[in-house]
């Protein structure tokens, strides 16, 4: 550190700015960290994953072509796939779960995926300009009667992301209909976390339900409330709670379970 104070403080300035420049012009682009989001596969919901060539849509005019990362965890976190694949310029994909799954021999009702694109040209100057590249995509899930959602992802696979404090959602659930609400929570971290997560009165904040989960690192965990035994299905107003979460912005996911079979899937 002492060397390079020693020569900062020697260089003439314009060398200086020469220097940094010419560090600017051969630092290839920044990625952010794989983006991650939970899958279901439990024979009642299927997912599919939705991910296009961005770098070809924000910067049409240079020719993108990359490669295209995917990992499959189920939900103790053991790695179920691995596998990387060609994106050319302006293609988009539909990645689905259960194929890949089968494709690899292995079997898993929820877990993780995550996604990361890589152009060939990491270097070049025009997506420099474009700040941290983050390879957001979107989750569709189908239920077994025709309803179909999608979601977008909230959380990275970051190693140096930490646990934030407790979430309350800003949505609200009206109870009318519903014969059940259905959580899941990620933990896209190296290290187990654990938190107690669940529903409450959307006025008072008092508690009408919940759960203690301990996740397991890069782990997904499923709970269920049922209306009439754990909640009031009389029209009463909730939110999704949680004490923390385990790291930034992995906020638990809400599926809205209705009587006559329909279902919605978001971000709580």
């Amino acid at each position: 550190m002492e060397l390079k104070k020693i020569v900062r403080d020697a260089c003439p300035n314009f060398v200086l700015r020469a220097y940094r420049s010419v560090c600017e012009k051969v630092a290839p682009a920044k990625l952010a960290a794989p983006v991650v989001q939970m899958y279901v596969n439990d024979g009642e919901i299927q997912t599919t994953a939705s991910f296009n060539n961005f770098l070809s849509f924000l910067t049409a005019g240079v020719k993108t072509s990359g490669k295209l990362r995917i990992t499959l965890r189920d939900a103790d976190g053991g790695l179920l796939a691995d596998r990387t694949t060609r994106l050319n310029h302006f293609e988009s994909r539909f990645l689905d779960i259960q194929a890949i799954l089968a494709q690899c021999g292995k079997q898993s009702q929820m877990g993780l995926i995550s996604l990361v694109f890589v152009p060939d040209h990491l270097r070049h100057q025009t997506y420099k300009k474009l700040g941290i590249l983050a390879s957001h995509f979107f989750m569709f899930y189908k239920g077994g009667r025709g309803g179909l959602a999608m979601v977008h992802p909230t959380s990275t696979l970051d190693l140096r992301s930490r646990p934030s404090g407790p979430f309350i959602t800003n949505q609200v659930v009206d109870t009318v209909g519903l014969e059940a609400v259905t959580l899941y929570q990620c933990n896209p971290s190296q290290v187990p976390h654990v938190l107690t997560i669940g529903l409450q009165d959307a006025e008072t904040k008092a508690v009408v339900c919940s759960q203690t989960l301990n996740l397991p690192p890069m782990g997904v965990r499923q709970v269920l409330f049922a209306a009439g035994s754990e909640f009031p299905a009389n029209g009463m107003v909730l939110r999704v709670f949680s004490s923390s979460l385990p790291t930034a912005n992995s906020k638990p996911m809400l599926c809205r379970c209705y009587s006559d079979g329909r279902f919605s899937m978001s971000h709580s």
